[in-house]
């Protein structure tokens, strides 16, 4: 976290690195070890009773952003709600194409419930949210630790404004697209910087995993809260 300034409130809030995942499945996939940043209150680090968690997936549309740069909202979070954050520092497209971040994800909520006991949580209450492309692989984790039977399971999925799909059908003369943050030219460049790897093969799960709109069920997965967003290609994306 050097280098980086924050509210005083903020900063209490801000703990060190935890390096992981530690657990054998994620060096089962590729070897790779990732970074899980813990933001939690003084008050929530002095609890002696197991508290719920939360695993975070920034988001950035699956090709940008940091967890040090959603650092203050990460922060914010954690103060508010009094629960440990878990922020995943997960791997980029287009150099790491899906299901890599989906994977770098089920890593960590592994990490973080085989390591519930040292970090004082409930491993039957971890939940895992994002915002934008990381609520959509929130969802895609979701989909993913419910076929491999995780256990304990995910405890609820919380998807702010989510990247959910790459179909959706917009006219080149739509008024709405004046008022898109991101146009739906560019859109479909971050889907297939992101996607095209499993978009091209016959891995049907891999394939939902990235994109979730295309599972084939959704029976099976944890509570679910979805904050719609207004910009209306997100609207599209959430709503489909």
């Amino acid at each position: 976290m050097t280098g980086l300034r924050f509210d005083p409130e903020y900063l209490k809030a801000v703990q060190s690195f935890v390096k992981g995942p530690r657990s054998d499945p994620a060096k089962r996939y590729d070897g790779v070890e990732i970074e899980v940043t813990r933001f939690a209150s003084e008050e929530t680090l002095e609890s002696d009773s197991p508290t719920p968690a939360v695993v975070y997936l920034h988001g950035g549309g699956y090709v940008s952003c940091s967890v040090q740069l959603f650092a203050p909202q990460i922060a914010r979070f954690a103060n508010d709600t009094k629960l440990p954050y878990f922020a995943v520092s997960y791997r980029l497209a287009p150099e790491h194409p899906a299901p890599t971040a989906v994977e770098d994800a089920y890593a960590a909520i592994q990490y973080v419930s085989d390591s519930a006991a040292d970090l004082k949580i409930d491993p039957t209450k971890i939940a895992v949210q994002g915002d934008s492309s990381g609520a959509g692989l929130a969802a895609g984790v979701a989909l993913m630790a419910r076929d491999r039977q995780l256990d304990p399971p995910i405890a609820k999925q919380i998807l702010i404004y989510p990247m959910l799909s790459d179909r959706y059908n917009i006219e080149k003369d739509d008024p709405t697209i004046d008022f898109m943050i991101v146009k739906p030219d560019v859109a479909n460049i971050i889907w297939d910087a992101y996607a095209y790897k499993v978009l091209e093969g016959d891995d049907v799960k891999a394939l939902s995993y990235a994109i979730p709109a295309r599972a084939g069920t959704l029976r099976g997965l944890p509570s679910t809260y979805i904050d719609v967003g207004s910009d209306p290609w997100i609207f599209l994306e959430t709503t489909i």
